[in-house]
């Protein structure tokens, strides 16, 4: 469907991804389990940024997925996606994970011999 056949109050989901500690201090909300959007306040906040510090200690690179809604009119059309500026705030957030880099057999090797 192309964008003159969208109705002027349709809604887009803009979707991003980040340092988890950057991507949550730009969140106002986040999704619960059973899906529900519910309001970020300083325990939840605070819940996050634990969970964050906890993988972190046992060496997982956080990273965090969120999204806003926005009009249609806010997103520019194909030939001017290049220059637009994501929206950064008032994010809803959908997910913190920790991610474990595993190096395989070769690469340790290839590592030490760079090193040596």
């Amino acid at each position: 469907m192309d964008r003159e056949t969208l109705e002027a109050n349709s809604k887009v989901h803009v979707h991003g991804k980040g340092a988890a500690e950057l991507i949550l201090s730009s969140c106002t909300r986040w999704v619960d389990i059973d899906g529900s959007i519910c309001a970020m306040d300083l325990d939840k906040m605070n819940e996050f940024k634990k969970s964050i510090e906890d993988m972190a200690a046992i060496s997982l690179r956080c990273v965090a997925f969120a999204y806003r809604i926005c009009d249609l009119d806010e997103v520019p059309g194909k030939d001017k996606m290049d220059n637009w500026q994501l929206p950064d705030n008032e994010l809803i957030l959908l997910a913190i994970v920790g991610i474990k880099t595993i190096h395989s057999k070769n690469s340790t090797i290839a590592q030490h011999a760079i090193k040596h």
